[in-house]
């Protein structure tokens, strides 16, 4: 769950529908990115990538000791570890390279964590990786690319998600502020960072357009009031809110 709060409310937006604006951004992207190569299936990854949260998101969970709902940044480690493992098994079974990029993707995460539950993680991992490996003919090269490209749509929806619509630069998510972390790749000069910024409440400006044309997304989230919560508890009040849409242009 990816979580805004609001002076008397919460904006909430699961993972999966993240996901759904990724696959919009790498679906729109320039076809040279991907150097010629499995172009679908690393477009089936960025739609992809978010699947472990489909059953975490199911339900809300209130933090008690930060007295918001759990997001993705801090929701309890075993749980969502056991999840990324069978959100993985199950694109596997949709697309093998796609998983590939998504495995490599949630590896990054726990680079440098020396828990037992991480160093299993992943173990299998690097087993389910190099299997794949042996079924495909793709150079690491190709392969690092298209994992930037996953990341990269991965960065760009989240800024969607994690910052209010047509909010000024400098009230933007400090992840934000200073340009998409390590977005020079798709920057036509290949030295400095990608900027986006809200334009108003429904259009963001890409700086050095990556895109084949301007393109429109959706954000589907709820609003669930505090009050609400308090009344009813974070899943009940949660469960009783309807999904609202925002459309979203992605500028030039």
């Amino acid at each position: 769950m990816i979580i805004r709060e609001r002076k008397d409310e919460f904006v909430m937006i699961q993972q999966h529908d993240h996901a759904s604006i990724s696959g919009d951004i790498a679906k729109n992207l320039r076809k040279e990115f991907f150097r010629n190569s499995n172009i679908e299936e690393v477009i089936i990854a960025a739609y992809e990538h978010d699947r472990s949260w489909i059953a975490l998101d199911d339900t809300a969970i209130w933090n008690d000791q930060t007295h918001v709902p759990y997001s993705f940044m801090d929701y309890p480690f075993l749980p969502k570890l056991a999840l990324y493992k069978l959100g993985l098994d199950e694109i596997e079974k949709i697309s093998k390279y796609a998983c590939l990029l998504c495995s490599l993707h949630y590896s990054s995460f726990f680079k440098n964590w020396l828990q037992p539950e991480c160093l299993a993680f992943i173990e299998r991992e690097n087993l389910r990786q190099k299997s794949i490996l042996d079924l495909i003919n793709v150079n690491e090269e190709t392969i690092s690319i298209h994992l930037k490209i996953l990341q990269f749509c991965d960065r760009l929806s989240l800024y969607v998600c994690l910052n209010e619509p047509g909010v000024e630069k400098n009230g933007e998510h400090s992840w934000y502020r200073e340009g998409i972390s390590h977005s020079e790749f798709f920057n036509n000069k290949g030295k400095n960072l990608i900027f986006t910024k809200w334009i108003d409440e429904e259009q963001i400006n890409v700086s050095n357009f990556p895109f084949d044309k301007e393109f429109q997304t959706r954000l589907r989230y709820k609003t669930v009031s505090k009050e609400l919560i308090e009344n009813h508890g974070i899943n009940h009040a949660y469960k009783k809110v309807d999904f609202k849409d925002h459309s979203i242009r992605f500028c030039k």
